[in-house]
């Protein structure tokens, strides 16, 4: 910190400078490779941005106002933003949900306060945000820096970085939000960062319970929500779990397709290609498809489609990756029993959820009955308890990574 107040402290002495005389300047022009310090010297660029990425989003924004050059490269410097964000994808944050007023009202009470308050895997504070909302919270998602509040008719979206949070147009199709999933597009294939709101519905062009309509919302990065409108989409040609939550890896979000009579040889993952808009249905794995009564959760890992595979009978859970998408193949990738685990030892450990994200460093966030959460990382087979608030027990965090996308306010 004491170098970024050095850098403060200088920028504002360089712009409080008169402008110096051609003759002053004929050394040369200034280099583009390094900064000067006040009291330090030249700093490589490089170096700087190293030092800048390690800061979170909500002290960086408080130096937009330094200058323009600092708010040019903190909001557009491309290398930085990249630098800044693969930083934090490696130090990710859990956000929790709970009623300030510590009860939920009538469905149309409008009057419904959130509080947001996101801790590290360390489970150390990060921040606290307090929103009023419309009505209680049914579907509560994350991508990347964002965050999804799904309401039954209020939609709102929020970065804990910059504690930005909007309410999304209302829906023109339907009055009421059913399943609701939440993405961002390939950034491989799509030139600006996009993300999409993907609401599914009763349709009654459908005849019975098989398929859904389907709307879209975009956010763009920078762009007011409120310019913005729903898009009708091609239906949806099979019915989703109800309160199933979605998972977004790799520019796909990835539902479980609903089965009443419970079974499992044909149950199967909804795929909706988030650019293209396409929807596509994937079998689970065979032998995952063979066992009676397992829990079957949807997450990311490595820019892969996962599923957590526990056995209801055990403590044994397996993870399946599907490793060519293209091809649909799927690979047991991990096998591990929480019940032999140090402090877990000798008892049953019984998941109740999975925290979707799509990992990057090995490790899942696992809701567990008998321990709450517990973070395990499956390459390094390190493990950990995450501590948090009693009345947060009960409710399945977010997990979210600091980012600049601004989403309009």
């Amino acid at each position: 910190m004491k170098i970024l107040n050095d850098l403060i402290k200088y920028d504002h002495h360089h712009r409080d400078q008169k402008p110096e005389s051609n003759n002053s300047r004929s050394s040369g022009k200034e280099n583009p490779t390094t900064i000067q310090v006040n009291g330090i010297g030249n700093l490589p660029r490089d170096l700087f941005i190293e030092i800048l990425a390690r800061i979170p989003v909500k002290v960086l924004c408080q130096f937009r106002c330094v200058s323009k050059q600092w708010r040019h490269m903190l909001s557009h410097d491309k290398h930085f933003v990249a630098r800044h964000s693969q930083q934090s994808k490696a130090n990710p944050h859990l956000i929790f949900r709970k009623y300030y007023s510590n009860e939920v009202k009538e469905e149309l009470d409008m009057s419904i306060v959130v509080e947001l308050t996101s801790i590290d895997i360390k489970s150390h504070a990060v921040s606290k945000i307090r929103a009023p909302v419309g009505g209680p919270v049914n579907t509560f998602a994350s991508c990347g820096p964002l965050v999804l509040m799904c309401c039954p008719y209020r939609i709102y979206v929020c970065n804990p970085g910059t504690k930005e949070i909007v309410r999304v147009p209302l829906s023109s199709s339907v009055a009421r939000y059913c399943t609701v999933g939440f993405g961002q597009c390939s950034t491989s294939s799509c030139p600006i960062e996009l993300f999409k709101i993907v609401h599914l519905f009763p349709n009654d062009s459908f005849v019975g319970d098989e398929g859904m309509g389907c709307e879209i919302f975009s956010l763009k990065n920078g762009t007011d929500v409120n310019l913005g409108s729903w898009k009708r989409t091609g239906d949806c040609p099979y019915k989703v779990q109800t309160h199933g939550l979605s998972v977004c890896v790799g520019g796909f979000a990835y539902w479980m397709v609903s089965d009443e009579a419970n079974d499992l040889n044909n149950k199967a993952i909804l795929s909706f290609d988030l650019e293209n808009e396409i929807f596509e249905s994937i079998s689970y794995p065979k032998s995952c498809s063979d066992l009676d009564h397992n829990l079957l959760f949807l997450t990311g890992f490595k820019n892969q489609l996962t599923v957590v595979d526990s056995s209801a009978k055990t403590s044994v859970t397996d993870i399946w990756v599907m490793k060519d998408r293209k091809s649909k193949i799927w690979m047991k990738e991990y096998t591990f029993d929480l019940s032999s685990l140090g402090p877990f030892a000798g008892g049953d450990v019984k998941i109740r959820g999975v925290v979707p994200c799509d990992y990057e460093d090995g490790g899942i966030v696992i809701d567990t009955e008998q321990h709450g959460l517990i973070y395990y990382n499956m390459m390094t087979q390190i493990f950990a308890k995450i501590k948090t608030a009693s009345e947060e027990r009960y409710k399945l965090p977010c997990l979210y990574y600091d980012g600049f996308f601004s989403i309009g306010v």
